[in-house]
């Protein structure tokens, strides 16, 4: 890239439809905005097993290839950098799918955003799903006395999940504090967890906290314990994680781990800005995690509110699959 031209920074974004997502999107907007750097969004759908959860009945082909296809596109705009956000994109997908995917992208400089890469020379950014959720359970345990406290975690080979899975059982074995296989639940991170809410409070009948590893999968809680005139805040603790704008308007308001997309979004294309001008990303790889913060909705309790200055300048362009289909 030459000194005077304006960078072009490649972004792929699946999952568009969570609030999540909207808060990455906003994030790299305002970066892109205030560093004065060009954005081409390949923003893909769900991947094949969150429409095998609503079809349900015949969906036993598999489509990875049309949903992956709007990825290659990269390859057309050229950009100066690249910044892929996996764990939006491929919360379904195993190991070595992840390491063929990546291949594909080797020739361009690129940043992982929400998983770990297998090679320690790629940059990344993730979350510290560990310590949040851990001090989400203490506060359960320590703070409000829960002893049966069961986990909604999400998809079984997602990086972020089993992270926060894992907080839940050390919290709950360091306090002698027994988790049955009836406790645990993998749902997929949407709101379409209805079965597996179900399942845990119909085999724990003295439940007294619900975990859930996000907050869209929480809103199925609170839909489940009101079918059940099941008071949240009384009668049962629900608890979420990434703290997304609609948690605060649940009745009542959701106590969440307060994990910022829109910062860690910001901050990823900052450290692709710097790919681009041939340096090396300020976060690197072994201490490249952000620490959420445990947001207690209580009247005592204080939240900060980001606020962006926005400029003039950097373009941004939007690349969705033909045909896509909402709702």
């Amino acid at each position: 890239m030459e000194n005077n031209q304006r960078p072009t920074i490649a972004i792929m974004l699946g999952d568009t439809q969570s609030s999540y997502s909207e808060d990455l999107l906003r994030g790299f907007y305002t970066c892109a905005r205030e560093e004065d750097i060009n954005i081409i969004f390949l923003m893909g759908p769900q991947m094949p097993q969150y429409c095998k959860d609503i079809l349900s009945c015949s969906f036993d082909g598999d489509y990875n290839y049309q949903f992956d296809t709007i990825y290659d596109y990269v390859h057309f705009t050229r950009p100066d950098a690249l910044i892929i956000t996996y764990g939006s994109l491929s919360i379904f997908k195993s190991n070595q799918v992840k390491a063929d995917f990546l291949s594909h992208y080797k020739d361009i400089p690129f940043l992982m955003l929400e998983d770990t890469p297998d090679d320690p020379d790629i940059p990344y950014l993730i979350a510290d799903n560990y310590n949040g959720m851990r001090q989400c359970i203490e506060h359960l345990v320590n703070v409000h006395g829960y002893r049966k406290i069961a986990f909604v975690a999400g998809p079984a080979n997602n990086k972020d999940s089993n992270e926060r899975l894992k907080a839940y059982r050390d919290v709950m074995a360091e306090h002698q504090l027994p988790v049955t296989n009836d406790m645990v639940v993998y749902g997929n991170y949407s709101e379409l967890v209805t079965e597996q809410v179900e399942y845990i409070l119909d085999h724990n009948p003295e439940l007294e906290a619900i975990a859930f590893a996000n907050d869209n999968m929480a809103k199925a809680g609170y839909r489940v314990c009101a079918a059940r005139d099941l008071l949240v805040g009384h009668d049962i603790a629900i608890t979420g994680f990434d703290d997304i704008d609609h948690a605060k308007t649940m009745e009542p308001p959701l106590t969440s781990v307060s994990h910022s997309s829109f910062q860690f979004s910001y901050q990823a294309l900052q450290n692709a800005l710097m790919l681009c001008q041939g340096k090396k990303p300020q976060i690197l790889p072994d201490v490249s995690h952000f620490s959420p913060e445990k947001l207690l909705r209580l009247p005592a309790a204080h939240r900060l509110y980001h606020t962006a200055s926005y400029q003039h300048g950097a373009a941004a362009r939007f690349y969705t699959p033909a045909g896509r289909c909402y709702g």
